[in-house]
């Protein structure tokens, strides 16, 4: 067991030899039993200063020790090749026996050298601090080394040495390289890269991934952060598209990645954590980078690493927190010389403050390195989302908050490829969006939308974008429209019949520009044995046809010459009576017998849809009639005599048709 006590039965110094060393083991016995003096006072904490100094102990003292520690060691006189037995057998033979106090020689050198340190600078010995250790067999004082390792010598004194760190903070090399001449900084102006800075984001490993003891509150806003985050990745990734393999890069911490992998992130779309970036660079032509959240540990880890840096305890104010940074004010660069303020963590000691700042803005600074926007031109500019609340050294072009960001559940539908207009459509395709049909005819109601996600919303007009009419089976089922992004579901209906069953009809409405491009597109139109009652056609606008709305068949619309460059809307109406026309061979067709087919075509067309409006006609002109003659039974009479003086005077026809 490890013991610092000095015991001379168990404590020996031995030669170079392996000869037991009597004067050596004399001093350490002497020098060993002056550090016990202190570490039995009772004290907890670093060693203070003024113990060590009424110990008798000095800086020449402690260095001693430590090279006499370190001579405990024997050579157990192992050679390669030596089979493991008798490694192990050379090995039992210089070590002690089991549960005889034994320091280990390595880290009790290392403790002299903190104490000479502590005692050379004149101050406490943060670096060995006492504590009670809680083991198998109960609590235990012991002490708790902290320390680093030094470059050698005589390296430093033969050979020059070159240091190259972008993001290098001056504390932090010195106590390596004291001499070191530090250079102007190097800068280079990125006029190619657009940065945009989002505020207030749930970016953070706990917004995302709360942990499963989480109450069910915590998990469900997690995934709806989650969800959030990925929409709006898949919109920066459509605005910045461009045709090289990778839109965006995205960034983060790692259980942040891994909450939105799970999300399904878009096939275009790399992902990576932080401190997973170095040596990497294969990033150099992506067109977005999504830098999110940051990574910043507690301060008393923090600490820590500035004590074994420096071998003093850091510089804390009375009034900070004890378990976390103080807030001071920070400034974000604008453009045009403007700045927002924002509220940022800071540390009172500048050793911490600068292991702090490597940590957490240093990381971010050299994740947005991986686009190398240094070497963009104009002719592939890149664009950068900071979802931080960090400060970094860059200009911000662009500034905004996430709660203004965040988008509606129409939006996250027209982001996974799809926007349905009806309600019971949208909750049995999306349940994890809406969970009823009338929540969902509620946000088909309203407009619903971010005005950001804008281009998630794909255009009629769109290379990649098929307007859908399709009609489930069943009693009373209607024809219903929606408008598909096909680089994300190749086949709408098999899309449609997984998630709403089988389908009377659908029919989906190929446009020139899909077709030119080469996209992949299903058109189908199966009508069902049993559609229902007659449903009215969908026009352009997505509008139900008034014919549908008043209970009325409609016509029957026959495609005339249908051909590449065609009319890209065929309505789905589930009649299947249709003018027969006879096949004629396509190399010896009579250009005057089709035109006269069309002619005749158009001429059935003309009569049924004349035939099908003449009853909706009719009772308009018929509301219209009462209207008017309300309107005559509640308007004043008029005015003889202004009318006399010359005034004009308007009457209302009765009966008439407006």
């Amino acid at each position: 067991e490890d013991s610092l006590e000095p015991d001379a039965a168990t404590l020996t110094c031995f030669t170079p030899r392996g000869r037991v060393n009597y004067e050596a083991t004399n001093d350490l016995l002497e020098l060993r039993g002056r550090l016990w003096k202190v570490l039995r006072s009772g004290l907890l904490g670093p060693l203070p200063l003024a113990h060590l100094k009424a110990a008798g102990l000095t800086p020449k003292d402690c260095r001693f020790a430590a090279g006499l520690e370190r001579a405990r060691l024997r050579n157990p006189g192992l050679l390669p090749g030596m089979d493991a037995a008798t490694r192990a057998r050379r090995i039992a033979k210089v070590m002690p026996r089991h549960g005889e106090p034994w320091a280990p020689p390595g880290r009790a050198a290392a403790m002299w050298r903190i104490l000479a340190d502590a005692l050379e600078n004149e101050h406490d010995a943060a670096g060995v601090s006492v504590v009670n250790e809680v083991t198998e067999d109960g609590s235990v004082r012991a002490l708790k080394l902290r320390w680093r390792s030094r470059i050698r010598a005589g390296w430093l004194a033969e050979v020059p040495v070159l240091h190259l760190d972008a993001t290098m903070r001056a504390e932090l090399v010195l106590p390596y390289l004291p001499e070191l001449a530090i250079a102007e900084p190097v800068r280079a102006t990125t006029p190619h890269v657009k940065v945009r800075q989002v505020l207030e984001s749930p970016t953070s490993a706990k917004a995302l991934t709360p942990g499963d003891a989480a109450p069910e509150r915590a998990l469900k806003t997690s995934r709806r952060h989650a969800r959030d985050l990925v929409t709006y990745i898949r919109a920066r990734a459509k605005e910045v598209r461009r045709a090289q393999d990778k839109d965006l890069l995205v960034i983060g911490q790692k259980a942040a990645i891994d909450a939105l992998r799970s999300q399904t992130l878009p096939p275009r779309v790399d992902s990576v954590h932080f401190n997973a970036l170095s040596g990497i660079d294969r990033w150099g032509d992506i067109a977005g980078m999504i830098v999110m959240g940051r990574t910043l540990p507690a301060p008393i880890t923090v600490e820590t690493l500035a004590v074994a840096l420096t071998g003093r305890a850091p510089q804390r104010e009375a009034s900070a927190s004890e378990w976390w940074y103080g807030m001071t004010e920070r400034r974000i660069r604008l453009a045009e010389k403007r700045s927002h303020a924002v509220q940022g963590e800071a540390h009172d000691d500048p050793v911490v403050e600068a292991i702090r700042w490597s940590i957490c803005e240093s990381e971010l600074i050299q994740a947005i390195g991986r686009g190398r926007g240094v070497n963009r031109t104009a002719a592939d500019p890149m664009e950068i989302d900071l979802l931080t609340d960090i400060v970094l050294p860059v200009t911000v072009d662009e500034l905004l908050d996430w709660p203004n960001l965040v988008p509606s559940r129409r939006d996250i539908m027209a982001s996974r490829g799809v926007v349905l207009d009806n309600g019971a459509d949208m909750a049995r395709c999306f349940p994890d969006l809406w969970s009823s049909h009338e929540s969902a005819r509620k946000d088909a109601r309203r407009s619903g939308t971010n005005g950001y996600y804008r281009t998630l919303y794909n255009s009629e007009m769109s290379h990649s974008s098929v307007v859908v009419v399709y009609q489930p089976e069943g009693t009373g089922q209607k024809p219903r429209r929606a408008v598909f992004d096909l680089t994300l579901i190749r086949d709408p209906k098999a899309w449609l019949v997984e998630r709403l069953g089988p389908l009377a009809s659908c029919v989906v409405e190929k446009s020139s520009n899909a077709a030119a491009d080469g996209v992949a597109v299903s058109l189908v139109e199966e009508p069902g044995p049993d559609a229902g009652e007659p449903a009215g056609s969908a026009d352009v606008d997505g509008r139900a046809n008034e014919t549908a709305r008043e209970g009325h068949q409609p016509p029957a619309l026959v495609e005339s010459g249908t051909t590449a460059n065609s009319a890209s809307h065929e309505l789905c109406t589930g009649v299947q009576e249709r003018p027969e026309t006879s096949e004629v061979d396509a190399g010896t067709e009579d250009p005057t017998s089709s035109k006269q087919l069309q002619r005749a075509q158009l001429s059935t067309l003309s009569e049924r849809l004349d035939t099908a409006m003449q009853p909706l006609l009719a009772r308009r002109r018929q509301r219209l009639a009462a209207l008017t003659e309300r309107l005559e039974r509640v308007a004043p009479q008029p005015d003889h005599s202004r009318q006399a003086g010359g005034v004009p005077h308007r009457t209302t026809a009765t009966g008439g048709e407006q």
